[in-house]
C-alpha cells in the first residue's frame, strides 16, 4: 500500500516533527512553501519534503493535511474570534 499524500501547513520547529514523521512511515510529505524564510526550506529540505507552492495549492492536492500551533497562539486566535 502506498502512502497518503499529506499536506503540512509550514515546517516549522514544530511542524518539522510531524513531517518527518509523516515521511518516515512511507507517506508523500508537501508543504505549503510559498513566502516561507530561509530556515523553513532548510528544513523541507533535511527531511525531503515537497515545496506545493502556496497554502490554497498544497491543501488541495494533500488527501490529508497538519497544522500545529504554539499554545499561546491557538489562544489568541480563538479570542479574536
Amino acid at each position: 500500500m502506498s502512502g497518503l499524500k499529506i499536506g503540512v501547513l509550514h515546517p516549522g520547529a514544530m511542524g518539522e516533527s510531524l513531517a518527518a514523521r509523516a515521511k518516515n512511515t512511507g507517506h508523500q510529505v508537501y508543504w505549503a512553501s510559498a513566502g516561507r524564510s530561509h530556515q523553513t526550506r532548510l528544513r523541507a529540505k533535511e527531511h525531503d519534503l515537497q515545496g506545493a507552492g502556496p497554502l490554497r495549492a498544497s491543501l488541495e492536492f494533500a488527501q490529508s493535511s497538519l497544522a500545529c500551533a504554539p499554545l499561546t497562539l491557538r489562544r489568541r486566535s480563538r479570542a479574536k474570534c
